[in-house]
C-alpha cells in the first residue's frame, strides 16, 4: 500500500519537454478532494504506483520543446489538468467540448486514456495546449485555482443561470465556496449555503453570503438523511420567501445529491445541477414528480478551453478566488496537509513545492 507521500515528490526532479511540451517550475497547487480521494484510497487511480497527484498549478516556464513558439522561458503561467489532441471529432466541435477529447492527457488525475504526473512536485512537464499564461495584475495564487474557477464557472452556465436568480449551494468546502462566491460575481440574487461546518459557515458570511443553513443544528444529525431534506429545504423556502431558482450539490455525497433533488421538486421548474459526486451512487426516482416538477436538471464535470478562457477573464475583472484559500503546506509537510483536508475546519489547501518563491511558506 502506498504511503502518502508517495503521492507527491519533494525532491529536486527535472524531467525534460518533448517538442511540444513546457517545463514549468511549480508556484504552488491546489490540494483538490478528487487528490485526497486518491490519497486515501476512496477513487481508485487507474495508474502506476509511482504516479503524482496536484492538478491546480501555476508557476514559471523555465524549458520549452522545440516546436512550441507561444511562450517563453520566464512566463507565468497556469495549467489545466486536461490536455486535449485537438483533431478528434469532439474537439472539432469548438472549445467548449474539448473536455471530450477522445485522446485526452490528464496530468495528476485520472479519466482520459493517458495519465501524466501532476505538480505536487517542484516541476512538472505539461503540452502546450494545458498552457494559459497569466495576465499582469494576477497572483500565482489566483491563477493556480484556474481549473476549480473554471469548474465553478462550468457549473454555473450549464445550469443557465441567470441574474437575480436566488441559488443555493449544498456543501461549501473549497469548490462550493467558489460556486457561492462566484454566483454573487455573476449577478446571482441570493445566495444561500448549506453545510454542517460552523467554520465553514461563518467563512461563507464573510465572503457576502446572504444566508447559512447548518444542517446539524436543523436537523440535529451530525449526518442528514432522507427523512432530514423536508426540514432544510423548509428552511430554505422561509428565507427566500419562494423556491430557490437553482440549487447546485457540490458536497460530493448521495446524501446532497438527495436533497438537491428534494429541493427541486419541491416547486415547479425549479433548475439542479449535480457537480460534486464522482461515486457511483442511487437515489430513488418518484417519476411521477418528476414529471408535473418539470426541473431542469444538469450536471458539470471537468473543464473545457471555453470554461478556461472565461474563468481567466472573470479573475482579470476582480475575482479573487485566491479568498477561500485558508491554509498553506509546503510540499514536505504533505502529511499535514493530507490531515487538514481530513478536517472541517478549513477551505482550500494549498501546497507549495518550491517555498522559496512563496515569501508566506
Amino acid at each position: 500500500m502506498r504511503s502518502i507521500k508517495d503521492f507527491a515528490l519533494d525532491k529536486i526532479d527535472t524531467p525534460r519537454p518533448h517538442e511540444n511540451d513546457v517545463l514549468v517550475q511549480v508556484y504552488g497547487c491546489g490540494f483538490c478532494q478528487t487528490d485526497y480521494k486518491a490519497i486515501t484510497g476512496r477513487r481508485e487511480l487507474p495508474i502506476t504506483d509511482d504516479h503524482i497527484v496536484g492538478h491546480e498549478p501555476s508557476g514559471v516556464i523555465v524549458e520549452v520543446g522545440k516546436k512550441v513558439k507561444d511562450f517563453n522561458v520566464g512566463d507565468r503561467v497556469a495549467i489545466s489538468p486536461l490536455a486535449y489532441c485537438g483533431q478528434c471529432i469532439q474537439c472539432q466541435r469548438g472549445d467548449a467540448f474539448t473536455h471530450y477529447c477522445q485522446n485526452a492527457i490528464v496530468y495528476g488525475g485520472d479519466g482520459p486514456p493517458s495519465v501524466q504526473n501532476g505538480a505536487f512536485a517542484q516541476y512538472i512537464v505539461v503540452d502546450k495546449k494545458s498552457v494559459y499564461r497569466i495576465p499582469k495584475g494576477i497572483s500565482f495564487e489566483d491563477a493556480a485555482l484556474l481549473e476549480p474557477t473554471a469548474g465553478a464557472w462550468k457549473g454555473l452556465h450549464h445550469s443557465e443561470m441567470e441574474k437575480g436568480e436566488d441559488v443555493v449551494v449544498i456543501g461549501a468546502g473549497g469548490i462550493g465556496m467558489l460556486l457561492a462566491t462566484l454566483a454573487k460575481k455573476m449577478g446571482a440574487g441570493r445566495v444561500v449555503v448549506v453545510d454542517l461546518s460552523p467554520y465553514v459557515l461563518s467563512k461563507a458570511r464573510e465572503l457576502g453570503m446572504d444566508y447559512t443553513i447548518n444542517t446539524q443544528d436543523v436537523t440535529g444529525n451530525v449526518v442528514y438523511t432522507a427523512r432530514d431534506y423536508s426540514f432544510i429545504t423548509d428552511r430554505v423556502y422561509r428565507f427566500l420567501g419562494k423556491h430557490p431558482d437553482l440549487v447546485v450539490e457540490s458536497a460530493g455525497t448521495p446524501e446532497a445529491v438527495g436533497l438537491m433533488w428534494d429541493m427541486i421538486m419541491s416547486g415547479r421548474g425549479i433548475k439542479g445541477n449535480v457537480f460534486g459526486i464522482t461515486t457511483h451512487e442511487e437515489i430513488p426516482v418518484d417519476c411521477g414528480r418528476l414529471h408535473f416538477a418539470e426541473p431542469k436538471i444538469t450536471s458539470s464535470f471537468n473543464v473545457s478551453r471555453y470554461s478556461l478562457e472565461q474563468a481567466m477573464a472573470i479573475i482579470k475583472r476582480g475575482f479573487r478566488p485566491s479568498k477561500i484559500i485558508t491554509h498553506r503546506y509546503r510540499l514536505d509537510q504533505i502529511t499535514n496537509a493530507v490531515e487538514m483536508m481530513a478536517q472541517p475546519n478549513r477551505l482550500k489547501v494549498m501546497i507549495y513545492p518550491n517555498p522559496e518563491l512563496y515569501s508566506g511558506t
